[in-house]
């Protein structure tokens, strides 16, 4: 299982990673989301990415599971399931904040 919290305002930026995440997809992928926020978008399958991005700016039914796949290790896709939850902050989506479990 992995956790992350990413701020949508006033930019676009993790928070926080469960480090478990490198287990599962490649020592380094933390620090590398974390540098770059943008790194999600690119790892994430073609198929995933108008889901991911519906996530992130409030577009998604957060009662249900996002089944979602990212690039592995060796370049294969995993699956994931992630339960996600809406921060909002005044009225406004501040973050997303989700836990994942390889399916």
């Amino acid at each position: 299982m992995s956790f992350c919290y990413y701020q949508v305002e006033p930019e676009f930026k993790f928070k926080y990673i469960s480090p478990s995440l490198d287990t599962y997809l490649g020592l380094g992928v933390v620090e590398a989301a974390m540098d770059n926020p943008y790194d999600c978008f690119e790892r994430s399958h073609p198929d995933d990415v108008e889901q991911l991005h519906d996530k992130v700016t409030g577009k998604l039914d957060y009662s249900q599971p996002i089944l979602q796949h990212w690039s592995g290790p060796g370049g294969e896709y995993l699956w994931f399931e992630e339960y996600a939850s809406p921060v909002y902050h005044d009225g406004q989506l501040i973050a997303v904040q989700g836990n994942s479990i390889l399916d």
